[in-house]
């Protein structure tokens, strides 16, 4: 038989390739004459085949048989062998020649386990050397060998529902190679032969274990994501077919449409492997899908039942919820079955919703806006930064849910002629900005327990930061509410890669949220710059291709392109902001433009930004507003935000060039430093200055009573995190060695 790379040749170029021609064992040998071979002027293809094989000495005229193949084709042997689809638009691949086919197909009905070991010894004839069979070990201990058996298909006339007659579709056979997992002919097929059902469209999302939902979000049967589920159930549950996906160049088969009757899952309606060019035993399958193919090739949608909503109107009105974040609430009860538990908070962005969905409870954030009309392509950012951040040894951040069907963790909603940006993601207990309130409260109150407890807290919030730096990203909007606990059993559940703090006998796992005002490198630790004078983001390339259905999956490829997350040189994006006032780093504005290396050192400063976040918010604790100012909510934080910022900027022109902004200022910074002739720590002085009277009193006596030298330690860290000088600042890995988390006292 001739090799694939000589299909549709004219035949005096097929005869003059090489190899020419593959003969059959003990002289047994086949020549397949494709129905698209040129014809040879004034002969027909079939004399001019036979007059070939004379001239090149095979064999005589008189030892040649031929015949027809559905009428389409030609095979020319010297003795009966497996009959083959011609190339010409052949419907089957049929196996009446090949008793030892017969047996296994016949077997496959009634043992399908005694059938794969049949199938077993029938492909090892001759398989390659270097390639093995797949043999998958059972938690029971049982071997199972990943081989999708040849079976028949039965061909359904759509018009009439009747029965026309039978595919018999070929052997493919899982094998180890190189690059792991391989899809491979286990016999010769031709063009436009059916090779499997591609069942993955059709397995039931309740019968499947294990299981990350991929793309056709909205139909009832889910398609499988064979990259994520474990081989057995693939062989067992459905078609193997699904581990040729992504292979969109140079594909040797493709995805078809056909009415007719799964032999795995036993829908009416399923998705075919079709041989897009001929194929000899042991190639290799290669093949792409779509997002699109289910709707391209009507694969009926089914109805979902509409999900339960247990928010009523009054707790939307509460938590003035949008109107666009209300009716992308309502796409994902309608029309993906979502059960909308509760709102669990309202940002700048967007609502945040706990959710049920296939007996998942998790969170789904929706954007405020139309996706395209922000820069940054509103939530989605935070899909792409908490991918990334997913990469890592350390879990830092929220992790993203993919179980709903959404690969990346994102999807767009479509309401009217708007598309919503949506995030799905782990659902935690609650965010950490009670528990600095209470630390908070606890030491105006003079509760003596409470350093140990503000001590864990702090370590852990400044790990997880500490390990997003290492993994070149930056918060840009930290405070104790972007940041986030998940309760756990006890100190027991406490385990290497997580960061963990325990407040009045309770253990909290912490992690960071809220990415929408973040920065990133790429993969490559490529730093991007982010500046002000930039287009947005690129469009998610995937929803441009398509009729997009009303619940878009976005692709992790299109987060990686939009976000420039496998880009090998840097890029200019949209700079998001200085986050929340309170927390703004002292010149967060600055741009590095016209400097070396600028996307670096914007990414330092960054950084620094954030350990003066940290620094804010441990000040918070010790330093609160006053009370007279406590009810004027947001001008009240600016206010001692200013003044905090103003402190710090004093302290450091005194220290680099022995003036302050003012006389005046000098004066006054002096006068609140000086105490008892000594000088003393600027945050002192500006705790002290900020709350006169018996407000100051819980700090004077923690510095003046027995855990003093802890509380100095502390305020000498919170000075070094909040220095004005991004240069001078304590980073967070840095802060981790400070003595303050690990004092040890004297016995």
């Amino acid at each position: 038989m001739w090799r694939q790379k000589n299909a549709g040749l004219p035949l005096q170029d097929v005869f003059t390739s090489q190899p020419m021609m593959t003969p059959r064992d003990q002289g047994v040998w086949t020549v397949v004459l494709p129905g698209l071979c040129s014809r040879e002027a004034g002969t027909s293809p079939l004399r001019a085949a036979k007059r070939k094989l004379q001239d090149t000495g095979f064999l005589a005229e008189a030892d040649i048989t031929s015949r027809n193949v559905l009428g389409q084709g030609r095979i020319l042997s010297n003795s009966a062998c497996c009959c083959l689809a011609s190339e010409a638009g052949g419907k089957s691949c049929t196996q009446d020649h090949d008793p030892e086919l017969q047996a296994i197909i016949a077997l496959a009905k009634t043992d399908s386990d005694g059938a794969r070991l049949l199938a077993k010894t029938y492909i090892e004839k001759n398989i390659p050397e270097g390639r093995k069979i797949h043999v998958i070990k059972l938690d029971n201990g049982q071997q199972l060998l990943a081989i999708q058996l040849p079976f028949e298909s039965p061909i359904i006339r759509f018009s009439t529902g009747a029965q026309v007659g039978v595919d018999h579709l070929p052997l493919l056979y899982l094998a180890e190679g190189k690059h792991g997992l391989h899809l491979y002919m286990g016999q010769h097929t031709f063009k436009d032969t059916f090779l499997t059902a591609y069942d993955g469209m059709v397995v039931d999302s309740n019968k499947v274990e294990d299981f990350r939902w991929a793309i056709s979000l909205g139909y009832k049967t889910l398609c499988v994501d064979g990259s994520k589920v474990r081989i057995e159930v693939q062989v067992i549950k459905g078609s193997l077919g699904c581990f040729s996906n992504h292979k969109e160049h140079n594909s040797l088969a493709s995805f078809v449409h056909r009415d007719v009757i799964s032999p795995v899952s036993g829908h009416s309606k399923s998705i075919h492997l079709k041989a897009k060019q001929s194929a000899v035993q042991h190639d290799e399958i290669t093949s792409f899908y779509t997002p699109g193919s289910a709707r391209r090739h009507d694969i009926p949608r089914e109805d979902v039942i509409a999900g339960c909503n247990n928010i009523t109107d009054a707790q939307l009105t509460e938590a003035g919820l949008s109107k666009l974040v209300v009716s992308g609430m309502q796409v994902l009860q309608e029309q993906g079955g979502y059960d909308l538990l509760a709102v669990l908070g309202k940002g700048g962005f967007g609502g945040v919703l706990k959710v049920r969905h296939c007996g998942n409870v998790f969170a789904v954030k929706l954007g405020s806006s139309p996706y395209d009309t922000s820069l940054r392509h509103d939530v989605l950012v935070e899909a792409a930064v908490m991918g990334l951040a997913a990469r890592g040894s350390n879990q830092f951040s929220l992790r993203l849910h993919v179980s709903a069907g959404w690969s990346s963790g994102a999807a767009l909603l479509k309401s009217g002629a708007n598309r919503i940006a949506a995030v799905a993601m782990q659902c935690a207990d609650s965010s950490a900005h009670t528990l600095w309130c209470t630390m908070s409260t606890r030491f105006q109150t003079g509760d003596v327990q409470l350093l140990p407890d503000f001590r864990s807290v702090l370590k852990a919030t400044t790990q997880v930061i500490a390990w997003a730096h290492q993994q070149e990203l930056v918060h840009g909007d930290l405070h104790a509410g972007n940041v986030f606990l998940i309760r756990l059993a006890g100190h027991g559940a406490v385990g290497s890669g997580i960061a963990t703090c325990c407040v009045l006998g309770k253990w909290y796992q912490v992690l960071l949220g809220d990415w929408g005002l973040a920065r990133w490198s790429s993969l490559s630790d490529v730093a991007h710059c982010f500046t002000e004078s930039v287009k947005a983001h690129p469009p998610i390339r995937g929803l441009l291709r398509e009729v997009a259905p009303v619940i878009f999956p976005v692709s992790v490829q299109d987060l990686n392109v939009s976000y420039g997350l496998q880009r090998k040189t840097p890029a200019d994006f949209p700079h998001p902001g200085g986050g929340s006032y309170m927390i703004r780093a002292p010149n967060w504005k600055r741009r590095f433009e016209g400097e070396d290396d600028i996307n670096r050192k914007q990414r330092d400063f960054d950084q620094s930004g954030d350990a003066w976040a940290l620094g804010v918010m441990a000040a918070r604790v010790i330093a609160p507003r006053p009370k007279k100012e406590q009810g004027k909510d947001q001008e009240g934080h600016k206010v001692w935000a200013q003044q905090l910022r103003t402190a710090s900027e004093n302290a450091f022109k005194i220290e680099a060039h022995g003036h302050a902004a003012s006389s005046r200022a000098k004066r006054a910074f002096e006068s609140i430093q000086a105490e008892q002739g000594n000088v003393i720590p600027w945050i002192i002085g500006f705790c002290r200055k900020l709350n006169s009277g018996n407000t100051w009193d819980p700090l004077f006596h923690r510095l003046n009573g027995a855990e003093a030298e802890q509380w100095n330690l502390l305020l000498d860290l919170l000075q070094s995190q909040l220095n004005y000088s991004s240069r001078n600042r304590m980073k967070p890995m840095r802060a981790l060695e400070h003595a303050f988390f690990s004092y040890t006292p004297a016995e």
